[in-house]
């Protein structure tokens, strides 16, 4: 039987991965705050990490890539991650938006999000873009969903991205 500490030793890093699967990246881009979210799938189903049901569907369209959190000691199990230095991260990332076919960005209270999301605008990439909103109280997604489009958003709302809203028991 493998343990999970086994198999965080076994995962591919997202360098790795992409050298295994030629089709253009899905990149998962979040707050490191909102890194194991749990969300329900559907009524009377258990709850999955928010980043399980992306990488479940994800992998589907390529491989899913997300940048690793700074002091990670193992790469947690699920999206394959590259841990790079703090002042590389955004070289990075933009080289992967990119590159992407889909870009799917966890809603979240972090300038380096927001940055990203400043970024797909910038870049043209909303469009390939789904922006995943999670599942927590009207006050709270209000208080970090406001913050999050004002960093990127001036004037009226033009996005032609998706937004998928999970609420409990329903994805």
């Amino acid at each position: 039987m493998t343990t999970p500490l086994a198999k965080q030793h076994a995962i591919l890093s997202a360098n790795q991965l992409q050298r295994l699967d030629d089709r253009p990246p899905v990149v998962h881009l979040r707050s490191f705050a909102q890194e194991r979210l749990q969300i329900s799938k559907a009524l009377f189903e258990d709850k999955s990490l928010l980043e399980e049901v992306i990488l479940d569907n994800g992998m589907l369209v390529g491989p899913v890539v997300a940048i690793g959190q700074p002091g990670d000691l193992l790469p947690p199990l699920g999206v394959a991650r590259d841990y790079v230095p703090a002042e590389a991260w955004k070289v990075h990332v933009t080289r992967w938006i990119d590159e992407a076919q889909l870009i799917v960005i966890a809603v979240g209270p972090s300038p380096g999000l927001a940055w990203e999301a400043t970024i797909l605008q910038k870049r043209g990439l909303l469009a390939k873009s789904i922006f995943v909103i999670p599942p927590l109280p009207q006050r709270q997604l209000g208080k970090m969903w406001s913050p999050f489009i004002g960093h990127f958003i001036s004037g009226p709302l033009t996005v032609r991205a998706a937004a998928l809203y999970a609420q409990p028991f329903q994805f």
